[in-house]
C-alpha cells in the first residue's frame, strides 16, 4: 500500500474504504498497565488509513513504527475494543432506554477524537442523534463529561447542547444543572445556546430533530460533507 501523507487528513465520510490491500501487516495495540495489560492486534494499513494519531505513531519516526507495537497505558480496553470493533465492522453503540447508556456512545467518541478518526467521531453523532430521537432521551447527565474531555473538537459538546437545549424547558434545564451539578463551562455553554435562540424559543420534536443536518457538528476538511 502507498504511504499515506502525513498532509493528507483522515477520511471523514462513511463513503470512503481503504483499499484491499491494507489488510496485510499486523500491529499489536497493548492496552492498560501491568499487571492487567491487554492485547489487540489490527491491521497497520488500516488504522493508519483512518487514524491521524496511528499515521504519525505507526508511519513516523517513532519506535512504533520499527517494533510494530503500539503502548496505550493510560486507554481502556473496552472503549479500546469498541473502537476497534466500529473500525472493522462498523458497530455501534446500542442504548437502552436509560440516558446512562449514553456512556458507551460518549466515550468512544472521545478516543475517536483524540486519536484523530473524523469518520467515526462524525458517525457517532450521528448515532447519538438516532437514539435521543428514537428513544426521546438526552444526555444532559454526560455534559460535565463532554466539556472535560472534548477540548480541541468541540463538535460533541457543541450537539449535545444543542439537543438539551432544545428538548427542555427553562425549568427543566434548572433542574438537570442541580442534579448533575453542571460545570462553569457547561452552565456558560447551555447559556449561549440559549441566547441563540432569542426571547422567542421553542422546544423541537422528533421529527424536527431527526432532520437536522449534522454536518455543523462534523469534522470534515473545507468543501466536504457527508452525503445524503
Amino acid at each position: 500500500m502507498t504511504p499515506l501523507s502525513m498532509k493528507t487528513p483522515p477520511p471523514s465520510t462513511l463513503d470512503q474504504y481503504p483499499p484491499t490491500e491494507a489488510l496485510d501487516t499486523i500491529i499489536e495495540l497493548k492496552v492498560g498497565q501491568h499487571p492487567n495489560i491487554k492485547s489487540f492486534f489490527v491491521h497497520k494499513d488500516l488504522i493508519t488509513f483512518f487514524s491521524g494519531f496511528f499515521r504519525a505513531a505507526i508511519c513516523g519516526n517513532f519506535a512504533e513504527a520499527a517494533s510494530g507495537v503500539v503502548n496505550l497505558p493510560t486507554e481502556d480496553a473496552d472503549t479500546v475494543a469498541a473502537f476497534i470493533s466500529l473500525l472493522y465492522f462498523r458497530i455501534l453503540p446500542v442504548s437502552s432506554g436509560e440516558t446512562s447508556k449514553f456512556w458507551p456512545i460518549c466515550t468512544l467518541w472521545i478516543l475517536a477524537d483524540r486519536w484523530e478518526t473524523p469518520i467515526m467521531a462524525n458517525a457517532l453523532i450521528d448515532h447519538m442523534r438516532d437514539q435521543a430521537v428514537t428513544l426521546w432521551i438526552h444526555p444532559s447527565n454526560l455534559l460535565n463529561l463532554m466539556y472535560e474531555n472534548a477540548l480541541e473538537s468541540p463538535g460533541l459538546r457543541r450537539f449535545a447542547t444543542m439537543v438539551v437545549v432544545a428538548v427542555l424547558s427553562n425549568k427543566k434545564l434548572k433542574e438537570m444543572q442541580e442534579t448533575f451539578e453542571w460545570s462553569s463551562d457547561v452552565r456558560l455553554g447551555i447559556l449561549q445556546e440559549l441566547l441563540s435562540h432569542g426571547t422567542d424559543r421553542k422546544l423541537v420534536g422528533r421529527e424536527e430533530l431527526a432532520m437536522l443536518d449534522l454536518c455543523q457538528y462534523h469534522q470534515h476538511k473545507e468543501g466536504v460533507r457527508c452525503s445524503k
